[in-house]
């Protein structure tokens, strides 16, 4: 049977594509995301390919070029077999997000592009990740495969919060600006949208640099008593279960896992049309445009007619009954294809 190495940064992600891999072909699938300190993962990969008892890898996949990449190259060279090096966004190797500083940024795009010269296979989590790759970087054939998501996990939480009033969430990470500015496109479109529902409720969960300054800026907005920042938490699954409705807008975002999150639990979705959002949105919620009227219409929709709502909820949980076996399968094809199978 092909036995497969994952080196990958994302514990959930490789955890779960892992489990799914084993579970529903022939290979074998390693996970080396869980192993501390991230040094070590190269010893137990060769412990391991080396074992007399099992067999040996046929292919390795790193899930970025800038800690496990030169590891999973070196490895892959070594051992002669090859390797998949799969993008879950662009803006670390880029600097689009512009946190690096000029020299770290310079150095991991030359790091990425020497590293690509030694990668069998490109995966992209998302048409618009490999859009913004492809600007900077020769990418060799690359696919597009979305990643997997706990689904049950997310599914499964209990309401948090002992009120009645309808609740609007958006879970993000706000050490980007550019998520903390889609933040503020919702607030601007909610001055149009409480006025007509008097129970509604604005939910924000997150944590980062910009926290604060969305603490400031609720504290002096309109309908700031509507309004509660969260802060960084870990029981997202709760979070979602006391939610009635998942808004999101963020200029950034190759694929954003969240709204995922959010369609696993069954939430009726209104999202911004900007970089890798719709695409992870798909067919199961409403997309439209990203400002402050085109949330606000979008909010509205769903709010003033019920049946819509309903539909939205609906199309959530049936796409993602079968999610990530779809997402599977679609590495397992790729896989096959690196190795000829």
């Amino acid at each position: 049977m092909p036995r497969v190495g994952l080196i990958h940064s994302n514990d959930e992600f490789s955890e779960l594509l892992a489990r799914s891999a084993t579970e529903r072909s022939e290979y074998t699938v390693d996970n080396y995301s869980v192993v501390r300190p991230p040094r070590r993962r190269a010893i137990g990969v060769l412990l391991n390919h080396f074992e007399p008892l099992t067999e040996r890898y046929d292919l390795l996949q790193v899930d970025e070029l800038l800690l496990n990449g030169p590891m999973g190259v070196t490895l892959a060279r070594l051992l002669d077999i090859p390797i998949v090096a799969y993008f879950r966004g662009w803006a670390d190797h880029t600097n689009t997000h512009g946190s690096l500083d000029r020299w770290t940024a310079l150095r991991r795009r030359f790091q990425t592009r020497l590293l690509l010269r030694s990668v069998d296979q490109v995966v992209c989590i998302s048409a618009a990740t490999h859009d913004e790759l492809a600007v900077w970087f020769d990418l060799p054939d690359p696919i597009v495969v979305h990643r997997p998501v706990d689904v049950d996990y997310y599914a499964g939480g209990t309401d948090p919060f002992e009120s009645n009033t309808t609740r609007l969430l958006t879970v993000t990470n706000l050490g980007y600006e550019a998520k903390f500015e889609g933040v503020k496109v919702i607030l601007e479109a909610l001055k149009n949208v409480f006025p007509d529902h008097p129970d509604l409720e604005y939910l924000i969960a997150g944590g980062g640099e910009y926290e604060e300054a969305l603490r400031s800026y609720v504290d002096n907005y309109e309908f700031g008593d509507r309004v509660e920042v969260l802060g960084f938490r870990s029981d997202v699954d709760n979070v979602l279960a006391g939610a009635d409705v998942f808004v999101y807008v963020s200029f950034l975002d190759g694929y954003p896992t969240a709204v995922l999150e959010a369609q696993a639990a069954g939430l009726p979705v209104v999202a911004g049309d900007s970089v890798g959002v719709p695409e992870v949105v798909g067919d199961a919620g409403l997309v439209v445009d990203p400002s402050a009227d085109g949330i606000a219409t979008g909010l509205k929709a769903v709010f003033d007619e019920k049946s819509r709502r309903s539909e939205l909820a609906t199309a959530s949980d049936q796409k993602m009954e079968i999610f990530n076996e779809t997402v599977t399968d679609a590495f397992i094809n790729v896989w096959d294809s690196v190795l000829g199978q």
